[in-house]
């Protein structure tokens, strides 16, 4: 039953931030719910919040529970994925299963987690316990404002917040109980634009920008050494325990014309910031250590997250030796600050987002069995 539901799933495409066929996995996910006696209810993200927040069509959650009373325990899982992409073997949404495994788009991020949550509610259609429910969002690969961050945000008098939540991203084999933050940053660098020709008649911004990323990257990289994480981090390098800075990610001419000195020039950062510090206190580094002739504007700030004390986790690592972690990237579980939240689930960690993507079935089918088991170790 897994590889049949996780193949059906795997057939939608759900490339955000387009969302084409979100309605269409919504409506068949519903069904197969309800066909197994777990009832579900479809809520559409309003007008006037999709129009601020997620302009490119409707945004469909699902909500699914067992039980009556105050939610014990919440599932959480994203059904939006990234485009495919190039350098497939396989059709990226045909599900193709070999052996113990299944490729497509998603099957690890996360529709093997999506899979696994409505696998464990369908074995727990009987449960006469407080309630389990689960809420299955759109966006978050797009930032989750028109999926978790809408459920937290708009719904939580509708559907209250279980007193426990579980999202079903892949762990890595550890249980998430916290994600570094992120800072995004765009710089512009201010010269004189004039012709390539009379290179004396100008003030080239891109020498300049490039000087400037070197210095920041080596003087950001620098202060960050010296500050460093008490977590473990899921991939154990020892720069995962520092805050970590990318450049130029996104980096640009305003000219952009061979023949033209570029009068500015525009390059990102990208800085990952560890749970000891905040995100805003990082980016306020950023804007110290700019010259006169550049600029800076945050482009995303996200605060790091931590459930040091979760309870969930103890269960989880007590029960079946999952040790406590800290994800090195940014997940939906920010959206759940102030609750016992954290992220475990199945799937290839290093396959997400690549061509080629598969999950284990068998993977797949020892999570919902673990989901299905978790409500009754919970207090």
């Amino acid at each position: 039953m897994a590889a049949d539901l996780l193949k059906a799933l795997i057939s939608f495409d759900t490339s955000s931030p387009e969302g084409k066929q979100y309605r269409e996995l919504v409506r068949f996910l519903k069904e197969w719910l309800e066909e197994r006696g777990v009832p579900a209810e479809v809520v559409e993200v309003d007008d006037e919040y999709r129009a601020r927040a997620c302009p490119w069509g409707p945004r469909p959650l699902l909500f699914a529970w067992v039980g009556e009373g105050d939610p014990l325990l919440e599932f959480n899982g994203h059904y939006d994925v990234v485009p495919p992409g190039d350098g497939w073997s396989v059709d990226p949404f045909e599900g193709k299963v070999e052996g113990d495994r299944i490729y497509g788009r998603g099957a690890t991020d996360m529709k093997g987690g999506v899979a696994a949550v409505a696998l464990a509610l369908a074995k727990l259609a009987d449960w006469r316990g407080p309630k389990v429910q689960a809420v299955f969002v759109p966006d978050e690969e797009i930032g989750g404002r028109c999926g978790t961050g809408y459920r937290v945000a708009k719904l939580k008098d509708r559907f209250p917040i279980g007193k426990h939540v579980v999202i079903a991203e892949p762990s890595g084999g550890s249980v998430w109980i916290g994600h570094k933050g992120a800072v995004w940053v765009e710089v512009a660098v201010f010269g004189e634009q004039a012709h390539a020709s009379a290179p004396w008649s100008g003030d080239n911004a891109f020498l300049k920008a490039a000087s400037l990323a070197l210095y920041l990257q080596n003087e950001l990289a620098s202060r960050f050494s010296k500050r460093v994480s008490r977590h473990e981090y899921t991939t154990g390098h020892p720069l995962a325990k520092m805050n970590t800075v990318t450049m130029g990610g996104i980096a640009y001419s305003t000219s952009n014309k061979t023949n033209v000195i570029p009068g500015t020039f525009k390059f990102t950062i990208d800085i990952r910031v560890i749970p000891e510090e905040r995100a805003e206190d990082v980016a306020k580094e950023v804007y110290e250590l700019l010259p006169d002739y550049a600029r800076a504007r945050v482009v995303e700030l996200m605060e790091p997250y931590l459930s040091e004390d979760s309870e969930v986790a103890e269960v989880i690592e007590k029960r079946w030796g999952f040790p406590k972690k800290v994800c090195e990237g940014g997940l939906d579980l920010r959206y759940y600050r102030g609750y016992d939240a954290v992220a475990w689930g199945p799937g290839e960690l290093g396959l997400a987002h690549k061509p080629d993507e598969w999950v284990r079935v068998s993977q797949v089918e020892e999570f919902a069995e673990m989901y299905a088991e978790l409500p009754r170790l919970l207090k």
